[in-house]
């Protein structure tokens, strides 16, 4: 298993941006959050960084980071260049992670995502996963049917260093089982 170190999660505003910051905060974790807008309530342990995906990343952005979760997206009800945005942000965040040497780096994907999806949501995922060649960084590009897929999935957020993988907290189950009964 990973130890401890410092992880950077893009879209950490978002609802499992957020629950992946509370996990690995809970764990020990220095958590860098990549937001939109900067919380007026700030969690305590968690440095907060505003960032837009279609911002160039600012060159000490990921010095010193040893993970990174890509979970940022802009959905294309919001904006009609979406897909040029979200793979262009997903091409720069790559190069950064390799120019400063990032152990992990992961994509919260869909399983949607194919090169003849339906929707311009499963093809942009699936553009931004070639993005991600085996070889180039230790990766996981993790598919995910939906939120409630992912928050109660049962190896999404614990780091294994010989799997790559991730393992749910016990809060989120428990807050995932409050909210179907």
């Amino acid at each position: 298993m990973l130890k401890p170190g410092t992880i950077l999660i893009t879209g950490a505003g978002g609802f499992i941006g957020a629950a992946l910051a509370e996990h690995y905060l809970a764990h020990d974790w220095k958590v860098v959050a990549l937001v939109r807008r900067i919380p007026e309530t700030k969690r305590e342990g968690v440095s907060y960084r505003q960032f837009e995906l279609r911002s160039p990343i600012e060159a000490t952005l990921l010095r010193g980071v040893d993970v990174v979760v890509h979970a940022a997206y802009v959905r294309s009800e919001q904006a009609p260049d979406a897909f040029r945005v979200n793979v262009g942000a997903a091409t720069t965040l790559l190069d950064a992670a390799l120019g400063e040497r990032v152990r992990r780096l992961i994509f919260v994907s869909s399983l949607s995502a194919r090169p003849d999806a339906r929707t311009v949501y499963g093809r942009q995922k699936h553009a931004i996963e070639q993005l991600f060649p085996k070889g180039r960084l230790p990766r996981l590009v993790r598919k995910v049917r939906t939120v409630e897929h992912y928050l109660g999935c049962k190896h999404l957020f614990r780091l294994k260093s010989e799997r790559h993988v991730l393992q749910p907290p016990q809060a989120l189950d428990q807050q995932r089982r409050t909210r179907h009964e």
